[in-house]
């Protein structure tokens, strides 16, 4: 019952009777008017119940060969599934889950004074000075993946030098280009600011160490230079803290962590860039046709113009994704974050998903047809 109706007050002309009979019809019309509704005229509950959803997302999950999924909302973890014998407690492959480290590493090094996002690699990469192309990139546009750089082949990730040593294809700012040179690029850099360092301690002191995550173990190219576009493996819950952190613009626990403006940094897209922040993917209107998704990876192609990754989602949707449907998602306006690992599955649709874990139904894709 949708409508407010008020219990009647006692008055002269409501006094309740003495007879037993009278006395029990009376408490029972009471209990019927008092047990409705107090919501206001007009005011209704749209859409399926919380734990329907999540269930629905969990279902789905599972059937596309998922490990796990943890959502966290208004505050608190509202499902925690294991799932195809997976164990939480184990640390798991983010592969390209992890390039958004590099985003909020690099936020953190600029409170820090060790770069300016729009000041030149070239000024702590000294052999760039030279070159009339890879003098001009800036670190804003390594992490934009707009570089112009050869971006390299997912799964082979250069060496710090090797990567120093890329040839540029097109003008920086003027192609999107995904791949892992950029972030070992990164890497170079910040060991580079650090005095010969290994960036992983960096990540450790300024984004890990403060959440309580352990970071497992770290593939490593070469030997000695960790793989920054696509080496962590993190536990579910770890994960997820990280996700919080920036759900809250750099703030954990009541602590500001990392600079606020966090958000803003990430999820600002670029003219070459409209549907990547600063290592993150955007739920952006950008169009299917559009030249960014030339050089996107094929698992992520638009679901429709009016949202790439969920095209009937919040437009501040973003997520970090890796191979194997690896995802974090991160919705400021749902307040929520769910991390959800997986293993090989072709037929898995972050629309379809996100579809059940927010709409609590199942989605037809726009760029199905």
């Amino acid at each position: 019952m949708n409508r407010h109706i008020a219990a009647p007050k006692p008055n002269a002309s409501s006094t309740p009777p003495t007879d037993p009979m009278s006395t029990f019809l009376w408490i029972a019309i009471i209990a019927l008017l008092t047990g409705c509704s107090t919501q206001e005229p007009g005011a209704s509950r749209e859409g399926p119940e919380p734990r329907d959803r999540l269930e629905m997302a969990a279902d789905y999950s599972a059937a596309h060969a998922g490990d796990a999924l943890v959502v966290w909302e208004s505050g608190a973890v509202v499902l925690q599934r294991a799932q195809n014998g997976y164990d939480l407690a184990d640390p798991h492959f983010l592969a390209s889950g992890t390039k958004s480290f590099a985003g909020v590493a690099a936020w953190a090094a600029v409170e820090d004074g060790l770069v300016a996002l729009d000041e030149r690699v070239a000024a702590t990469i000294p052999e760039w000075q030279d070159d009339s192309t890879k003098s001009q990139i800036t670190v804003r546009q390594l992490l934009h993946l707009t570089s112009g750089l050869d971006a390299g082949e997912a799964g082979e990730a250069p060496t710090f030098d090797e990567a120093v040593g890329t040839a540029p294809l097109n003008p920086p700012g003027t192609t999107f280009r995904y791949g892992p040179t950029a972030f070992q690029l990164f890497g170079a850099l910040l060991q580079r600011t650090r005095g010969g360092e290994d960036p992983l301690r960096y990540y450790e002191q300024r984004i890990f160490d403060p959440l309580g995550i352990e970071a497992g173990p770290w593939t490593y190219v070469g030997g000695t230079d960790p793989q920054l576009a696509g080496g962590a493996w993190l536990t579910a819950g770890d994960w997820l803290r990280f996700g919080r952190l920036l759900l809250n613009d750099g703030r954990w626990e009541g602590e500001q962590i990392l600079p606020v403006g966090l958000l803003d940094a990430l999820t600002t897209p670029t003219g070459a860039s409209p549907g990547y922040g600063l290592t993150v993917w955007l739920n952006a209107p950008v169009d299917p046709a559009a030249s960014f998704f030339e050089y996107a990876p094929s698992s992520l192609q638009p679901d429709g113009p009016n949202g790439m990754i969920y095209d009937d989602g919040p437009a501040d949707l973003f997520m970090a994704a890796g191979l194997f449907n690896q995802r974090l998602y991160v919705i400021p306006s749902r307040e929520m974050v769910a991390v959800r690992f997986g293993r090989p599955s072709r037929t898995w649709s972050d629309a379809e998903f996100l579809a059940r874990l927010l709409d609590g139904q199942p989605y037809e894709m726009s760029n199905a047809e």
